[in-house]
């Protein structure tokens, strides 16, 4: 019995067509596909490059620019938290003392007494505002080193506030000088000849709101002497009025109207009597009633 052939297989060769963009880099010179070459990784370089300011960027979006300093204390790169622990561990306070002064009389107080301390957290809210405040495209500049821009912040010196505000109040009462209001008095009801006008007198107290102000200037600036005193002019304030001569003459006439006047109010069982020495210790001047001499009339009543 005859074997029977088994026929070869058939081997297809597909015609496969070479890319046209691949055909055409093939026929390029040397030159031009380093040049192509290059051209790709400068693109990619410049991704890279993106990549990484976006990422720095994001990362100082919290944190304090490249630069910045508060009282000579680096805190490039750190948290509000980190900056502020940062600061309170390693800032230390001048003891000093703080003494007013005024025509001779003078009040002081310690540093300690007065409780000084840095405000730090306003130091830090201003540093982070300044940051903030700067474009994208120069923040980015800041942060990629292209722009050395330096950010120097001082912490200002502060007082508690009750504790300055005692020392203000007891100096206030040595400087103090009471005012006179101008004011009549008639000696004899009926009698104009005794109708006399107080001129007034000016006096003084402690301009606090003034003084204050000054001191938190000074403390900032740190205008402290050798001797370890911030020494500083109190501010005074001028109170109370005198009149004019013209004021004067106006209020002579104007009182002299009711020299010789009286009233009487009359109620179901009460009746109250004002005789023109009462009227004319109502008037101030150079116009209106006293409400302190009508709410003593109200309550006799």
């Amino acid at each position: 019995m005859a074997r029977k052939k088994i026929p070869e297989p058939e081997i297809v060769v597909e015609n496969l067509s070479t890319p046209s963009w691949l055909s055409h880099f093939r026929g390029l010179s040397s030159r031009q596909k380093i040049e192509i070459g290059l051209g790709f990784v400068g693109i990619i370089l410049l991704f890279v490059g993106l990549a990484s300011g976006y990422s720095l960027f994001h990362y100082f979006d919290q944190r304090f620019l490249p630069g910045t300093q508060i009282d000579g204390l680096n805190l490039s790169g750190l948290t509000r938290d980190e900056a502020l622990t940062h600061l309170q561990r390693t800032q230390s306070l001048t003891p000093h003392t703080l003494q007013l002064s005024y025509e001779g009389q003078t009040i002081s107080s310690s540093s300690a007494q007065l409780q000084a301390y840095r405000d730090l957290p306003q130091a830090l809210d201003e540093a982070r505002h300044q940051n903030q405040e700067q474009t994208w495209w120069k923040r980015l500049q800041i942060i990629m080193c292209w722009q050395n821009q330096p950010l120097a912040l001082e912490s200002k010196i502060r007082y508690n506030t009750q504790a300055l505000n005692e020392l203000l109040e007891l100096f206030n009462q040595q400087v103090k000088v009471a005012s006179t209001e101008p004011h009549a008095t008639l000696t004899t009801s009926g009698n104009v000849n005794t109708l006399k006008i107080v001129n007034g007198s000016f006096g003084r107290e402690l301009n606090q709101e003034a003084t204050r102000h000054s001191i938190s200037q000074a403390v900032s600036q740190l205008q402290i002497e050798s001797n370890g005193t911030l020494a500083l002019e109190a501010q005074i304030a001028s109170t109370g009025a005198q009149l004019s001569e013209t004021e004067l003459t106006a209020a002579r006439e104007r009182a002299t109207k009711f020299v010789g006047k009286k009233i009487t109010w009359s109620g179901a069982d009460q009746r109250l009597h004002l005789t023109d020495q009462d009227l004319v210790k109502l008037l101030t001047f150079p116009q209106g009633f006293s409400t302190n001499g009508q709410q003593d009339i109200l309550e006799k009543w």
